[in-house]
């Protein structure tokens, strides 16, 4: 049975959420071992994004510094990549095709249910006049495939764009409210979400393309 449906735009903050998803060490950018390889899409060693990444380290050391600390949208995220290899491998640097990524302020706007249980969301409808209806580029029965979430170790935190594909639908909810003000300073008061259109999409496209985000097991990010 499907779980209630419950609006995105009420909810209350999470700040304690375990984000537990499938482990993808080698396609990650949260640990200094990664390749940036992404399959089968991407067939392809990129030796070089690893003198990248080995600036965000998934220790304590590396945690909440770094280009990497805050997610602030596609483009910004993978800036800090070689020109070379934007050059000689340009398609791991767009979302792929029926993807789209939006920033919305919350309220978002958005009433989500459970594709099946505990297998990801998808959106039932659209708040009128809400921000997501505002923004033109979401509609009924997209799926949600990452969104950001705030992670706080300590004195440190770090903004991270996650896995939502198979997300569980309470552990979606609880990343979006995670997103809290109070982080963002600095920064546009937003939710980051990616969403697939599964009409203009191929599932296996993507599910290749969001193992780049996957976090490892035990990286900080994890504990909750």
């Amino acid at each position: 049975m499907r779980a209630a449906l419950l609006s995105a735009f009420i909810l209350a903050a999470a700040p304690s959420v375990a984000f537990r998803l499938n482990p993808s060490p080698l396609h990650s950018p949260h640990t200094p071992a990664s390749l940036a390889v992404l399959e089968p899409r991407h067939a392809v060693v990129v030796p070089r994004h690893v003198r990248v990444l080995a600036q965000h380290s998934k220790g304590w050391d590396g945690f909440g510094k770094g280009p990497f600390k805050y997610y602030n949208n596609f483009d910004a995220f993978m800036s800090p990549f070689p020109a070379e290899d934007r050059e000689t491998y340009p398609e791991m640097f767009a979302l792929p095709k029926g993807v789209r990524e939006v920033s919305l302020t919350k309220p978002l706007g958005i009433a989500f249910e459970e594709r099946e249980p505990g297998r990801g969301v998808v959106v039932d409808y659209l708040v009128d006049g809400g921000n997501a209806d505002e923004s033109g580029q979401i509609q009924p029965g997209d799926w949600l495939i990452l969104v950001t979430a705030i992670k706080v170790f300590g004195p440190r935190w770090e903004r991270k764009i996650l896995p939502a594909i198979d997300m569980p639908f309470d552990v979606v909810m609880g990343a979006i409210a995670s997103n809290e003000p109070r982080y963002q300073v600095n920064q546009k008061k937003d939710v980051v979400l990616q969403f697939m259109r599964p009409a203009e999409a191929d599932e296996a496209t993507v599910r290749a393309f969001i193992e780049f985000f996957e976090i490892p097991y035990d990286h900080v990010f994890r504990t909750g």
